[in-house]
């Protein structure tokens, strides 16, 4: 446009975008945090169908447990193996809340009755809803039965030697239609099971270099997650699979 003094100026449009937006969810212990990850999730008092809970001294059974906590409206608790932890009884009552609204409702306890002693199963018993179990003689087992009560037709195949891998594959197998987590033996699936299951699925998606070579070894094709370290295996299940498009990204520590 003309100016006074007949030079000539320049209108530069500039784009802004909104600062990211960050929440923490934290505990002074795991426990705590899963029960402020809990009420983060659902903060409407009964607003939860069910609760999924783990032990949380061995990270395997929560982890394979998150798609169907995600697929079926359920909060995921963790407890102590041996007595329920405390604070966690009172956040089940406001999760699935009580009387009519509650009758249908019920607590899902993963692993074995040692990961999950049959004391803390009767803990859960007497707060007076439905109590299912679903577990195995060991996490492999447990995995697969949890893809069981899914009806699951995709693996999502993590190793179940290290919690990285699995914790990245867990919103992947919530999300992807179908999908269940299960377990390799580090390089290798041992469970003759898992490898029928693996053998037969629909589509296999294998997140991380140990799960990448045990699927391998089973001859299956698979869409391969993985990268050189636990960070770049995260990073491609976050960039190259169905949650690239996510609106938002939650962020945990790597080494614990």
């Amino acid at each position: 446009t003309g100016s006074p003094t007949g030079t000539t100026s320049t209108t530069h449009a500039t784009t802004t975008h909104a600062p990211t937006k960050l929440d923490r969810i934290g505990g002074d212990t795991r426990y705590e945090t899963a029960i402020n990850a809990s009420k983060a999730d659902f903060p409407t008092a009964g607003s939860a169908k069910g609760v999924v809970i783990a032990r949380g001294d061995v990270y395997v059974d929560a982890q394979a447990g998150t798609p169907l906590a995600a697929k079926t409206g359920s909060a995921l608790l963790l407890t102590d193996s041996k007595t329920l932890t405390a604070g966690v009884a009172d956040e089940i009552k406001r999760l699935l809340g009580t009387g009519d609204a509650a009758k249908d409702k019920k607590i899902t306890i993963l692993g074995g009755e040692v990961a999950v002693t049959p004391a803390v199963e009767k803990q859960l018993r007497t707060l007076g809803y439905t109590v299912d179990r679903v577990g195995g003689f060991d996490r492999y087992a447990t995995a697969l039965g949890i893809a069981g009560s899914l009806h699951a037709k995709n693996a999502v195949v993590a190793t179940g030697m290290n919690f990285a891998d699995a914790l990245a594959a867990g919103p992947l197998a919530a999300a992807a239609p179908d999908s269940a987590i299960v377990l390799s033996n580090g390089a290798t699936v041992t469970d003759a099971a898992t490898a029928a299951f693996v053998k037969s699925a629909g589509t296999v998606t294998s997140v991380g270099v140990p799960a990448v070579n045990a699927v391998n070894k089973l001859g299956v094709k698979d869409t391969e997650l993985s990268g050189a370290d636990r960070y770049a295996t995260a990073a491609a299940v976050a960039t190259k699979s169905i949650l690239k498009d996510s609106k938002s990204a939650v962020v945990a520590n790597g080494l614990t």
